[in-house]
């Protein structure tokens, strides 16, 4: 099973949702000053491998708009 990352770009990890072959699924927290201060967010990461396929990225991006 793949390590869990403390940290994805500028959210503070908090625990996993869930993952399969071709996605992960984390809590996080955005640490950020203000009204957004430490608001919960879910981060889900696609893997580099399906990344790389047009229409897979497409519905991925489609889907987290």
């Amino acid at each position: 099973m793949p390590e869990t990352p403390s940290q994805i770009g500028p959210y503070l990890v908090t625990g996993v949702i869930g993952r399969d072959g071709g996605a992960s699924v984390y809590n996080a927290v955005y640490p950020a000053t203000g009204p957004a201060h430490n608001r919960p967010v879910v981060v889900h990461l696609l893997s580099p491998r399906l990344a790389e396929e047009p229409k897979i990225f497409a519905r991925f991006q489609r889907d987290a708009g």
